[in-house]
């Protein structure tokens, strides 16, 4: 597959909040960094961290901006919506993830964002 499909793929599967499709396009040993929070998933516990996070995930998240294409993979800059904003009107923050790929599927993704609601920066403090 390449890059532009296994993008498109990941997002659609990521706005439907499906593990299982989002699994299908990861390498067996990929790893997810989310750099807010610092967590990072792999191996089994990787679908269970993508399956919480649909699940309490306060936000819809829009793509701004072209695919950027890397020499290993490939970038989605993103807006992050409340899920009340149903029109998208006020976005929260931005942020990007950054994708390598090995054998066609995806081995990492770093998620990169600041949330700045006070509460969040308040608890992660």
């Amino acid at each position: 597959m390449e890059r532009e499909e296994i993008a498109a793929r990941y997002s659609q599967a990521f706005v439907k909040n499906d593990v299982s499709a989002v699994m299908k396009l990861m390498h067996p040993h990929a790893i997810f960094y989310d750099a807010y929070w610092g967590e990072c998933s792999t191996g089994n516990e990787l679908a269970k961290y993508l399956d919480d996070a649909f699940e309490n995930d306060a936000h819809w998240y829009e793509q701004v901006g072209n695919l950027v294409i890397t020499a290993s993979g490939f970038v989605i800059r993103y807006l992050a919506f409340h899920k009340s904003d149903l029109r998208g009107k006020t976005p929260i923050y931005n942020g990007a993830e950054v994708f390598t790929m090995s054998k066609g599927l995806i081995k990492s993704i770093s998620d990169h964002y600041c949330d700045p609601a006070a509460i969040e920066l308040i608890e992660m403090s």
